[in-house]
């Protein structure tokens, strides 16, 4: 009941807004899939409304219908992962407006994330070198932290997931994969920080039946990670945009305060100034994405 009457405050504020002459559309990478991303996202629609005085829409996109919704220019704004975000703006020239922050359980906040390598408690699987010849089981090519993280960390441990005995499959939600590596012992899987405790917490799973291979520890960093951290999520304009409603959007999304309901309804703390991504852009070289 909560969420409904959250989710129809939501279409209120969109739909009592003054008519404006152009509505902007914020494409937004659906990466848990689409059951609940307006729940998460329509409020920032109308929070940038009330802010900016320009009409907004969200649009959920999955991770193969983006560039086509960029090229068709069928978006104004979008939110997605760092990495495509660095592959799409070498070739759309989109730019980063500001990074997204992550509140944390113990009253943190976070604009980095990193890359989990795990099995099941069960498994004879240990260290990095045990999963030659096994079953390793990723988000998407072009996830991040579901793939992406944890390929680098492997070429560093000189396991080619690309090219081994490895058997590579993609689950393409991180809730699948660890519904799939629990569901089948002496699986591998990777998912990025903050998911296994996220459904540990919703009672999901438990984790005790989950082991972390090659656990790091990162600076205070509050998350089991397995590889380096990487600058979340970053909010891009495209080069159609108008400049002005890009000011605006950028200077509203770095005023959202952790209590605001978008912020809140988004499980998010706010947003900061965008951060650098060039070690993403590194990392997408040294895994042969990028030239």
């Amino acid at each position: 009941m909560k969420k409904l009457l959250q989710i129809l405050f939501c279409f209120f504020m969109l739909f009592t807004t003054t008519a404006m002459a152009q509505e902007y559309t914020i494409g937004i990478l659906a990466n848990r899939g689409i059951d609940s991303f307006y729940d998460r996202w329509l409020m920032h629609a109308a929070y940038l409304e009330k802010h900016t005085g320009q009409s907004f829409t969200v649009k959920p996109l999955s991770f193969t219908e983006i560039e086509p919704a960029i090229a068709a220019g069928k978006i104004d704004f979008l939110l997605t992962n760092s990495s495509m975000f660095v592959a799409l703006k070498a070739k759309y020239h989109i730019k980063a407006i500001a990074t997204m922050v992550n509140g944390t359980e113990y009253g943190g906040k976070i604009s980095q994330f990193g890359g989990v390598i795990f099995t099941s408690a069960s498994s004879n699987i240990n260290t990095l070198t045990d999963i030659k010849g096994n079953t390793f089981i990723a988000v998407k090519k072009t996830s991040l932290g579901g793939y992406q993280m944890a390929l680098k960390e492997l070429m560093d441990h000189n396991i080619d997931l690309q090219n081994s005995s490895t058997n590579l499959e993609f689950a393409n939600t991180h809730d699948n994969v660890v519904k799939e590596i629990l569901a089948r012992p002496g699986t591998i899987g990777t998912v990025r920080s903050n998911v296994l405790e996220n459904l540990a917490l919703n009672g999901t799973i438990d984790m005790r039946d989950i082991k972390i291979l090659n656990q790091k520890k990162v600076g205070n960093f509050p998350y089991i990670v397995s590889t380096p951290l990487y600058p979340e999520w970053p909010m891009a304009s495209l080069p159609k945009t108008d400049k002005r409603v890009v000011q605006k959007v950028n200077e509203a999304l770095k005023q959202m305060q952790d209590n605001d309901l978008a912020a809140d309804l988004a499980s998010i703390a706010g947003w900061e100034s965008a951060l650098d991504y060039s070690n993403v852009d590194t990392l997408l070289r040294s895994i042969g994405l990028l030239k």
